[in-house]
């Protein structure tokens, strides 16, 4: 998949942001020295996220094709991949990132996504 740079740049900015990863904070103490510390911070973007996620979709979701060949076929492959089980997971990371991607791939004799 081709993207910018720009586009690279957000994602490593939203990634820093979900996982709180921020540099340490230099202050000046009241004996005018100059200390180092942790930036001390609330984990909203992850909270957010897994909220979020869990409302879109859970376990219980259902999904289902019209033509029953597919649905089958569908249900199956999501079946063996967890997919109801693990996509809850995989959203909240889309939501913080801003974009998700999935590609089926074969393992052994199964389709996997």
């Amino acid at each position: 998949i081709a993207i910018s740079q720009l586009e690279y740049d957000r994602i490593t900015t939203n990634l820093k942001y979900y996982k709180s990863d921020w540099d340490s904070v230099l202050y000046l103490n009241t004996d005018g020295e100059t200390k180092k510390r942790n930036l001390n911070h609330l984990p909203i973007a992850r909270t957010a996220a897994k909220k979020i996620a869990s409302l879109v979709f859970n376990e219980q979701a259902e999904i289902r094709v019209d033509d029953d060949a597919a649905n089958k076929f569908i249900s199956e492959t999501l079946k063996n991949d967890r997919f109801n089980k693990n996509f809850e997971r995989y959203l909240e990371s889309c939501l913080a990132l801003g974009g998700l991607a999935m590609r089926p791939y074969i393992d052994g004799d199964k389709v996997r996504v």
